[in-house]
């Protein structure tokens, strides 16, 4: 219509096409400014959301019956990818009640795999190991189920649990991408899109985004010397590309294409593969732009979308763009954390792994009176010595002549941790004051100590030789733990005390899950528990776990000294010392593989644990010979 403007041939000297052209150019480029959604539009609904999603919380929970476990994970997985603290009273109620959960199905296992490595990954990992070993052993033919009866929307779920393992340091056993890449096929129609069930069926939008992002995974996670056929090759990098090619002919953002059903869901399989394949267009369409306009048109009232939780959780992970955090620029940054708040009397930076390097970056005089000397403004205080604490322990310290303000001082130290964990830390400074006479010079005053408030470091790469060696447990552990295997114990400690009002019955000894032990009654003399193994198995090593439940202190449940083990029927038990670590599993290797129907253990309290109820967190059997 520009063209219009201009009478005759030229304007300024110029041809009329050119201003044409330039016309059309800045209308194009206007018109793209005015489809773009504004950030603060996205972040006002976001927020509206959210609240609609914690006002329905209560009690660690937004309800559900059997689908509890998967809907709280998902709400909370949402909440914090919306940049809730990891340290909100919610968060914290939340997370407490599903790590107890008791996760069935693989939708549970998966949401609660997300949930926990985005609330901290290093203070649930050996829960997230535990629940990956599951998604592993429920692998058939290549794919999920519920975990019978194999779909896609269960396979795209198990893999974004495993991938989430995966960034909590979780070894995934290479032949899960291996046989993925080619079970995933079975999903695929001729028309290049993909199908919810392996037998047959339309294809979908939220099917196909699906299959893609697993085949994307698949690609990044698989060993590098991949042992498919070429043939098998050709055929899924042609799934990819037909896949791609069918969701940009059929692309849209008003339903889900196909399909009369899980719009949300949709969405947000297209903020997992746009984020993972880094896509910003469908053929001409922004389709997060696209997406996030609609999103804000149908918002409701109350915050959500349909109305839902599950659905208003999809909607927020697409406009947060929620995958992009683990996928995008910065997502392999050197850890860092530290205290920056200019409230703090004391300014600290932690920064790297394995050693964690801490240094102070700055004081806050107006929050250490008496410490810094007339005439000394703006130098900082005299400083005695820096203490890097763990509750009262003394990681590490720097000492100095406190004749001098510290000024740029850094009091930079390195520490090593044991172990692999999250912890809390501050900083103490031992401070020289200063004592005055009106007409006289000051003069040294007493020492005092000033704390700075607490921070959390996240320590990765402290890996003791045998943590190393236990890690992958799990996925090995051959114990049936099915409905007809029983276990009977001499006694079962009934809770109260300093102990939680809750059951620790033998069975929860062979459960997989480490923070659910066995603990017996203080009283017991001889604590026993019988392992009655249906069906029998064959296996080379036992490993045995101390009972421990994180959070009690030293002395309310004690450490077995030795464990009288009988396998079968055999006349004399093997006497095993156990070892006194935590955490550290003590292997008893069988001479032999040995097909085990039965196994008898008889804990010894030795005098460190005279008085107090002990117990196992885990059984587990293996079977090495075999891998």
């Amino acid at each position: 219509r520009g063209l219009f403007l201009f009478r005759g041939r030229r304007f300024l000297g110029v041809p009329r096409s050119f201003w044409g052209l330039v016309l059309l150019l800045l209308t194009s480029s206007m018109g793209q400014a005015q489809r773009t959604v504004g950030r603060e539009a996205v972040d006002a609904a976001i927020q509206r959301g959210l609240r609609y999603i914690e006002g329905r919380e209560l009690d660690g929970s937004w309800g559900g019956g059997a689908t509890t476990i998967g809907k709280d994970a998902l709400a909370l997985y949402t909440l914090l990818k919306a940049g809730t603290a990891k340290d909100d009273e919610r968060v914290l109620r939340v997370v407490d009640k599903l790590i107890q959960a008791n996760a069935r199905e693989t939708y549970d296992v998966s949401a609660l795999i997300q949930a926990l490595e985005a609330a901290d990954a290093l203070a649930h990992r050996l829960r997230i190991e535990e629940l990956a070993a599951l998604l592993v052993a429920w692998q058939e033919d290549g794919v999920w189920g519920y975990p019978r009866g194999n779909d896609l929307s269960n396979t795209q779920y198990a893999i974004l649990g495993l991938w989430a393992s995966k960034r909590a340091r979780v070894d995934i056993p290479p032949h899960v991408w291996l046989d993925l890449g080619v079970g995933v096929l079975r999903y695929r129609n001729d028309d290049g899109g993909f199908r919810y069930t392996g037998q047959a069926g339309p294809s979908t939008g939220s099917m196909t985004a699906a299959a893609l992002t697993v085949l994307t995974l698949v690609d990044s996670q698989a060993p590098a010397r991949r042992p498919w056929s070429s043939r098998q090759k050709r055929e899924i990098q042609a799934a990819r590309d037909e896949g791609l090619a069918w969701l940009t002919d059929r692309f849209t953002v008003t339903h889900n294409p196909e399909a009369d059903e899980w719009h949300m869901y949709y969405l947000y399989s297209l903020e997992r593969l746009g984020a993972l394949q880094g896509i910003q267009r469908f053929g001409e369409h922004s389709w997060y732009d696209e997406g996030a306009r609609l999103l804000l048109k149908r918002q409701s009232e109350d915050g959500s979308w349909d109305l839902g939780l599950a659905p208003t959780c999809f909607a927020i992970l697409f406009l947060t763009r929620a995958t992009q955090a683990s996928t995008g620029p910065g997502s392999k940054a050197e850890p860092r954390s530290g205290i920056e708040d200019p409230e703090s009397p004391i300014q600290m930076i932690a920064k790297g792994d394995t050693p964690l390097s801490m240094w102070v970056t700055g004081w806050n005089e107006s929050k250490l009176a008496g410490c810094v000397w007339p005439g000394e403004e703006g130098r900082g205080p005299r400083v005695v010595k820096v203490e890097y604490m763990l509750g009262d322990q003394v990681l590490a310290s720097a000492e100095t002549s406190s004749g001098a303000p510290a000024e740029d001082e850094r009091f930079a130290v390195q520490h090593r941790f044991e172990l692999p964990g999250s912890y809390e830390l501050h900083l103490r400074a031992h401070l020289l004051t200063f004592q005055s006479d009106e007409g006289s010079a000051a003069r040294p005053g007493p020492v005092i100590t000033v704390d700075s408030p607490t921070f959390r470091v996240s320590v990765f790469g402290a890996w003791p030789k045998w943590y190393k060696e236990q890690s992958g447990d799990p996925m090995r552990n051959i114990m049936p733990v099915g409905r007809r295997t029983k276990v009977t114990a001499s006694s079962v400690h009934d809770g109260g005390g300093e102990l939680p009002e809750r059951s620790f019955d033998g069975k929860q000894a062979i459960d997989r899950r480490a923070a659910t032990p066995w603990i017996a009654a203080a009283s017991d003399s001889s604590p026993t528990l019988v392992i009655e193994l249906e069906p029998a198995v064959e296996a080379d090593r036992i490993q045995l776990s101390h009972a421990y439940l994180a959070g009690l202190p030293e002395g309310v449940v004690g450490r077995a000294e030795r464990a009288l083990v009988r396998i079968n029927d055999e006349r004399k038990p093997k006497k095993i010392n156990l070892l006194p670590e935590l955490r550290r599993k003590t292997i008893y290797k069988l001479s032999r593989a040995t097909v085990i129907e039965r196994i008898e253990i008889v804990l010894e309290r030795g005098s460190q644990a005279a008085g107090l109820p002990i117990g196992l967190a885990e059984v587990e059997v293996q079977n090495r010979r075999k891998r």
